[in-house]
């Protein structure tokens, strides 16, 4: 695939407005190699660039488009050899790990305090400490979440369940009425459903901490809260609340916002969009109700973030960037078009509005996508046994001692991982 170059230079002459307030030196050019395609419209970080250069004279930031699937492994290739961009995409979790050798502490360069007000830069920082090295700054927030219909639950008289027994009481409702309770199936050109966002919260029915020991073997996904969680998932499906085709029906998304069901959980704020305009005042957010006691857990991680790499030879150029993209101007400016990762910055858009308020909440427990933590193996034994697991074509016990033999097979320095994930 050729790459293509976005150039984005700067074309007024404002004051520098991040990192120590001194002048870049002119002419400073910066790469920054993005995963996948960057449009002239809807590409936050080509909004980033052009609200950061516009403030800077002097500096450009060349917008290298790599290939998806090549992505990791090239950007890892030339971090080898020194050979590549100023900054780069990235994504949290387990991704980071093979670069941390090449990548520059960012806490020289952004200002403390936008550290710590930020929500996603834990999930960026050494071990979850955000006093410790930064390897990226967070970009845009982003949510696994799920959606109901509110003319639809309103002329039941049901409000949104946040347990499981409400659930199956709304379900019984909703079917007696004639409405499909809920709606599962591929949202995309998958040919399956996708059941790492709601494996996700279902995994919260374990305590956050306990993440870690899912992560590195000290806790076997064969535990009893998952295998509860598993079979109670599965009963809904068994007692008609779901499409009997979840697996692979086609549409799942379009056929929700047609009023085709009551409840889509299988989804994330990046569909906040698309539903909106298809719904309008009728769209409602709600997040999966997997608890037996009122649903407090909430989904999110940044979507992406950027990193600048150790042999850049532009670092104050680049620091000044991501200090951007962390300060006010940056997240007034990122709001505007989606979620910062900052409290304090609200978006035009209500719903999203919604799950920063549930997110910042101090009565409610935020925990990462799981499936960025988690290793590529145990990942792909998730996405292949448990959306059989809800169609009741593979037990829960089976599907969870797949994911056990996944993490078996990996070398042992897989399995040495520290993601620090706490309650925090």
């Amino acid at each position: 695939m050729e790459r293509k170059i976005v150039s984005i230079a700067a074309t007024s002459v404002l004051a520098l407005i991040c990192g120590s307030g001194s002048a870049m030196a002119q002419d400073t050019v910066l790469t920054l190699w993005h995963n996948g395609s960057c449009p002239t419209e809807n590409c936050l970080v080509r909004s980033l660039a052009e609200g950061f250069v516009a403030a800077n004279p002097g500096i450009t930031i060349d917008i290298v488009e790599q290939p998806n699937d090549a992505y990791f492994t090239a950007l890892l290739a030339a971090s080898v050899t020194g050979s590549g961009p100023d900054l780069a995409t990235m994504w949290a979790g387990g991704y980071i790990t093979p670069y941390k050798p090449y990548l520059e502490d960012l806490r020289t360069y952004v200002a403390a305090g936008d550290i710590a007000s930020s929500i996603g830069t834990s999930y960026y920082a050494e071990g979850g400490d955000k006093t410790d090295i930064l390897y990226a700054v967070p970009t845009e927030n982003q949510w696994y979440n799920g959606y109901y219909n509110k003319a639809i639950l309103a002329a039941n008289g049901i409000t949104p369940p946040r347990t499981w027994d409400e659930l199956t009481a709304a379900c019984a409702t909703l079917k007696t009425a004639g409405i499909l309770p809920i709606i599962n199936g591929p949202s995309t050109s998958e040919a399956q459903f996708q059941p790492l966002f709601e494996f996700a919260y279902l995994a919260t029915a374990l305590p956050i901490d306990q993440w870690n020991g899912l992560y590195d073997g000290t806790l076997a996904y064969s535990n009893p809260a998952l295998l509860s969680q598993l079979e109670r998932w599965n009963a809904l499906y068994a007692a008609g609340c779901i499409n009997e085709d979840a697996f692979n029906h086609p549409d799942t998304q379009a056929e929700f916002a047609a009023g085709g069901a009551a409840m889509y959980f299988s989804s994330g704020s990046w569909t906040i969009p698309d539903l909106t305009a298809a719904m309008g005042d009728d769209l409602g957010i709600m997040i999966p109700p997997f608890s037996d006691t009122p649903m407090q857990n909430i989904i999110s991680l940044a979507g992406g973030g950027l990193v600048m790499m150790n042999y850049s030879d532009q670092k104050d150029a680049a620091g000044a960037f991501l200090a951007y993209v962390l300060s006010d101007a940056g997240q007034s400016l990122m709001a505007g078009i989606t979620a910062p990762t900052r409290a304090g910055f609200p978006t035009t858009n209500p719903l999203i509005n919604e799950l920063v308020a549930m997110s910042t909440a101090p009565d409610w427990q935020g925990y990462p996508m799981f499936d960025n933590f988690s290793q590529p193996p145990v990942t792909d034994a998730i996405v292949r046994n448990m959306a059989l697991v809800l169609v009741g074509e593979v037990s829960p016990a089976d599907a969870l001692a797949a994911a056990d033999a996944a993490f078996a097979s990996m070398p042992d320095d897989q399995k040495n991982v520290n993601y620090g994930l706490n309650a925090n």
